[in-house]
C-alpha cells in the first residue's frame, strides 16, 4: 500500500478478538466453502493458472472480488490517478520459443539437400545459442571429457571440431543394461558429464559451430526434448538441437557408413572407450536458430485489515501463491512434452482458498465491536504469483515494500499456506518454527485444541514464499499437508482434495495469526546457522559455495546475485556478502544462477577459484576455497 494508504489503515476500529474454532454446525458450511473455492481455482477453465493464460488472470480477478466483498482495503499504490489498488504488477519471462529453426543435410557440394522437419524430427533446445551454421559433420561419441575416467571423446585435440558440426549421443558410457558405467547405480542415474549444457560447452570449446544431440539406441524413446522445457543454464555459445534417431541413421547413411547397424555400432564404440572423432565424409549440415524469450506482466494480489493502537504500524502477512504451471511447459514432472492442463488443486488452489477463508474470518471479526478493545497489528493477506518460477512474486513484494508504504522492519511475522489440501494420517507439517524465538511455542499453542499431529521443522528456507520473507529477517512459517505423487502432474485435481482436512488446517492458521497480531511482545528473528537456498535444490553434485542466490538472476546474462551467504561457509570466509553479483568464474563469464550450478558441478571440495564480483559501483576479485557436499 502507498504511504497514504497505510496511514489510513491505522485508523481506529475498536475491536478485540478471542479466537474460537469453527462450531460444529458451521464446520460443514466451511468445508463446502473451501471445496467451492478450490473447485473454481482448479477448474480446467483456469488453464492451470499458468502465467500468461486467461485462466491465471481469471484467478487474479477472482481474488480481487473476494477481497472487495470482505471490505478489506487495497494495499498498493495505483498507477497514475488510479488511487489504491489490490494489484502489484511485475514482469517475468514466460519461457523460450523457437522463432526460427531449420536443419538441412546436403552433400559436400551443396546438392542433394534434405530438409529435416522441426518439431517431429528435431527440436532446438531452450539453452541453445542463436545463429546460422553450415559445415561438415563429425561424430564425437558422447561428447565428453572425463579425465578421472581417462575418457576423451575428442581424441585429446582441442581443435578437433574447428568449423564443424558436432554430432553426439546424450547420456554417458553405459553397460549392457543401459546403466552408467560411472555412477554404477540404477538405470537413469548419470554424472554431471551427461548434462546437455556440459556437452554444448565441450563441443564449443573444441571448435564446433553447432551441436546435434541424439538419444543412443539403448535409450531411444523417440521423444524429443522441447525448447521450453530445456530453457535452463546459460545460453550456449553455439546452436544446439535434439534430433531423432531416424535422423542420425539418415545422416550416417549419407556418409556411406560401412556398418549394418551403424548407430548401435557407434554406441558400442563410445561405451567401450573408442573415442576418436569420426568424420561423416561427404555430408554438410546447414541450419539456423533464433530464440525468443517473451515476457508477461503478472500480479500479486493483496488486501489489508487495519491495525489499531501502538501495534498498528507493525504488520503480519498471511500468504499463499495462486499461480501454478499451466499446461506443464515449465515445471511438470511428466515425461511427455504434450501440453496438458496441470490444475494445481493442492498446489496451490488449496492454500489460496485457505488464505481467502482466513481473510474472511478476520474481516468478519471487525464487525463485532468489543468495548475492551486491545492493540493489534495490521494483517496483510497476500496472494503471490510467479512462485512456480522461483518465488518471483513474493521476492518482488519484499523488495518493493515501498509500494505498500512500509519497510521490512515493520513486518513482525509471515504465515504461508502452500499445499494444505491433502491432509493424511492426521499429520500437519509446519516448517520454519525456528525462525522466531517463540514461534514454535506459538504454533503448538495454536494447535493445542486440534487433534492433528504436528510435524515441525526449524528451517524456514524451503521452496515456498515464506523463504522470501525470511531472507528479509522476518520470522516465517509454512503450513503444508504433505507431498504426493500428483505434485506438478496433471493428476493434482480438485476431486482429490481433503476439504475437511483443509478447514482443520485453517483453524490452526487462524489461531496463530491472531496470536501474532495481538501478542504485545514481538517475536525476535532467529537466523539459521546453515540455511539451504530458497529453491530447496542442491547446486549440482560438485563443490559447495555456500550462498543464498537472488532468484531474479536465475536466468539472464548479468551474473548471479546473492541474497546472502551461509554462516561459516566458503563464501562468507572469502568475504562474499549479500548484494554481491558474481560475474565471472576463473576468468570465464558467469551469466546467472544456473550457470553457477554448472561451474560448481565441475569442481570438488578444496578447489580454489577466483570470482569476479560486482559490489555496488566497484568490481573486485575474490579468491574462494570451495567446500565439499
Amino acid at each position: 500500500m502507498a504511504a497514504v494508504a497505510f496511514a489510513l489503515l491505522l485508523g481506529g476500529l475498536s475491536d478485540t478478538w478471542t479466537y474460537s474454532a469453527f462450531a460444529d454446525a458451521d464446520r460443514k458450511a466451511k468445508v463446502a466453502e473451501f471445496k467451492a473455492m478450490v473447485d473454481y481455482l482448479a477448474d480446467p477453465k483456469r488453464e492451470g493458472r499458468g502465467p500468461g493464460t486467461k485462466g491465471h488472470d481469471q484467478a487474479r480477478d477472482y481474488l480481487v472480488k473476494q477481497f472487495e466483498s470482505m471490505g478489506l482495503r487495497p494495499v498498493f499504490k495505483g498507477k497514475g490517478d488510479a488511487g489504491e489498488s489490490y494489484l502489484q504488477s511485475f514482469q517475468i519471462k514466460l519461457g523460450v520459443k523457437a522463432a526460427k529453426q531449420s536443419l538441412t543435410f546436403t552433400n559436400d557440394k551443396g546438392k542433394a539437400a534434405k530438409s529435416i522437419k522441426a518439431g517431429s524430427a528435431f527440436s532446438t533446445l531452450g539453452f541453445s545459442g542463436s545463429g546460422k551454421f553450415d559445415g561438415p559433420a563429425v561424430f564425437v561419441g558422447y561428447g565428453i571429457v572425463n579425465k578421472d575416467q581417462n575418457y576423451d571423446s575428442f581424441g585429446g585435440k582441442k581443435d578437433a571440431l574447428k568449423g564443424k558440426i558436432a554430432v553426439a549421443f546424450r547420456y554417458e558410457p553405459q553397460d549392457k543394461d543401459g546403466k552408467s558405467k560411472w555412477t554404477k547405480g540404477q538405470r537413469g542415474q548419470w554424472t554431471s558429464h551427461a548434462n546437455l549444457t556440459t556437452k554444448a560447452e565441450q563441443a564449443a570449446e573444441h571448435g564446433a559451430i553447432a551441436l546435434l544431440l541424439v538419444n543412443p539406441p539403448s535409450q531411444d524413446d523417440a521423444v524429443l526434448r522441447s525448447t521450453n522445457r530445456t530453457a535452463f543454464g546459460a545460453d550456449a555459445a553455439i546452436p544446439v538441437m535434439h534430433i531423432q534417431g531416424s535422423v542420425l541413421n539418415d545422416l550416417l547413411k549419407r556418409a556411406g557408413s560401412k556398418y549394418d547397424d551403424p548407430a548401435r555400432t557407434l554406441q558400442a564404440m563410445a561405451d567401450g572407450n573408442d573415442t576418436q572423432p569420426i568424420a561423416l565424409d561427404g555430408v554438410r549440415v546447414k541450419g539456423e536458430v533464433k530464440l525468443d524469450r517473451p515476457k508477461v506482466t503478472i500480479h500479486n494480489v493483496a488486501a489489508a485489515l487495519p491495525g489499531r493502537g501502538p501495534l498498528a504500524n507493525e504488520v503480519v502477512v498471511v500468504g499463499a501463491h495462486y499461480d501454478h504451471i499451466g499446461y506443464g511447459d515449465i515445471g511438470s514432472r511428466t515425461k511427455s512434452d504434450k501440453k496438458v492442463i496441470h490444475a494445481g488443486a493442492d498446489d496451490n488452489a488449496s492454500g489460496t482458498a485457505g488464505l481467502l477463508m482466513t481473510a474472511s474470518y478476520f474481516a468478519n471479526k471487525i464487525e463485532k465491536d468489543d468495548a475492551d478493545a486491545k492493540p493489534r497489528r495490521t494483517i496483510v493477506f497476500a496472494a503471490f504469483s510467479g512462485e512456480e518460477r522461483g518465488l518471483l512474486g513474493s521476492k518482488y513484494m519484499v523488495t518493493h515494500l515501498d509500494e505498500m508504504g512500509i519497510n521490512a522492519k515493520q513486518i513482525a511475522a509471515m504465515v504461508n499456506m502452500d499445499m494444505i489440501g491433502r491432509l493424511r494420517n492426521e499429520t500437519l507439517f509446519v516448517f520454519g518454527v525456528g525462525s522466531g524465538d517463540r514461534m514454535e511455542a506459538m504454533v503448538k499453542a495454536a494447535a493445542a485444541d486440534s487433534d492433528l499431529k504436528l510435524n515441525t521443522g526449524s528451517s524456514a528456507m524451503g521452496a515456498s514464499d515464506h523463504a522470501s520473507f525470511f531472507m528479509q529477517k522476518v520470522p516465517a512459517v509454512h503450513f503444508f499437508s504433505g507431498s504426493h505423487v500428483d505434485y506438478h502432474r496433471p493428476g493434482d485435481t480438485a476431486d482429490k482434495i481433503n476439504a475437511e482436512g483443509g478447514v482443520r488446517v485453517i483453524e490452526i492458521v487462524n489461531r496463530l495469526t491472531e496470536s501474532l497480531a495481538m501478542d504485545q511482545q514481538r517475536l525476535a528473528f532467529v537466523p539459521e546457522k546453515a540455511p539451504r537456498h530458497p529453491g530447496g535444490a542442491s547446486f549440482g553434485k560438485g563443490a559447495k559455495l555456500g550462498i543464498l542466490p537472488d532468484y531474479n538472476t536465475v536466468d539472464g546474462t548479468d551474473g548471479c546475485g546473492l541474497d546472502g551467504v551461509t554462516a561459516g561457509g566458503p563464501a562468507e570466509k572469502a568475504g562474499l556478502k549479500g548484494g554481491d553479483v558474481i560475474v565471472a568464474w576463473d576468468g570465464k563469464k558467469l551469466n546467472n544462477i544456473r550457470h553457477l550450478m554448472q561451474f560448481l558441478g565441475k569442481h570438488k571440495g578444496g578447489d580454489k577459484v577466483t570470482l569476479k564480483v560486482k559490489r555496488g559501483d566497484k568490481t573486485v576479485d575474490i579468491k574462494v576455497e570451495l567446500g565439499s557436499r
